[in-house]
């Protein structure tokens, strides 16, 4: 029951899904970039390693205005203001998840951008908020960033609804990470990522294929099947 000191009239306006790439992390992988690329037209995009994003719809964006997007949370805030938003929680792009790449490359990228987003949200940690990634589908380095990630004021945990290198979300491998996150009093947050056929519960398995691919609402069936197979 909530109690009258903690009544807010009017309630706070709170953004709980919104993406950044932070300029701190471009080709922190080495192999795999991630790196900005830059077409005959001017348009850019992300590549990360054999995935390329494009940002903005299929034209892209132009280099100014995928810098303008991914760095200064000042900028951030000023468009909070001006649409009377009144905190933001921030994650990576679904294309930084790095589920398939080597334990090398997705260790340390999951830390480095860790670490992007405390200082990023740090500018004014009232306005803004940031949900940790993981190096899934490694536990016990999970585990570590979990714990890691607490100490550098993560306000939950961010994970792809989709495989984890063959790893499901209701995998029992997973549940001392479920348990560290629950003792930690944060909230999981899963972003949509293409589900494989094993994470599909019924009677989403038995759906056509056209019609799981399809999107709906931006979300693709698939993997709203898999997400919503789970309780958190």
């Amino acid at each position: 029951m909530l109690v009258e000191n903690e009544l807010r009239n009017p309630p706070l306006h709170i953004d709980t899904h919104a993406h950044v790439i932070l300029p701190s992390t471009i080709r922190k992988t080495g192999r795999y970039g991630p790196d900005i690329v830059t077409n005959e037209q001017g348009r850019s995009s992300i590549r990360l390693g054999p995935y390329e994003s494009r940002v903005g719809g299929e034209k892209g964006m132009t280099l100014e205005e995928f810098k303008a997007m991914g760095g200064d949370p000042l900028l951030r805030i000023k468009e909070l203001d001006s649409l009377g938003i009144d905190a933001m929680g921030v994650t990576i792009s679904p294309l930084f998840y790095l589920y398939w790449a080597e334990d090398d490359a997705r260790i340390p990228f999951a830390s480095i951008q860790n670490d992007a987003f405390a200082t990023n949200c740090n500018t004014d940690p009232s306005r803004l908020f940031w949900m940790a990634t993981l190096p899934l589908p490694n536990i016990e380095a999970s585990i570590a960033e979990v714990l890691r990630s607490v100490a550098l004021g993560a306000r939950g945990i961010n994970v792809g609804t989709g495989d984890f290198d063959g790893v499901e979300l209701d995998d029992e491998r997973l549940w001392p990470l479920y348990a560290e996150i629950e003792a930690a009093g944060l909230p999981l947050l899963g972003i949509n990522q293409e589900a494989s056929e094993r994470s599909l519960k019924p009677p989403c398995r038995e759906l056509p294929a056209p019609l799981r691919k399809n999107n709906t609402g931006g979300w693709p069936p698939d993997a709203a099947c898999a997400s919503g197979g789970h309780s958190f």
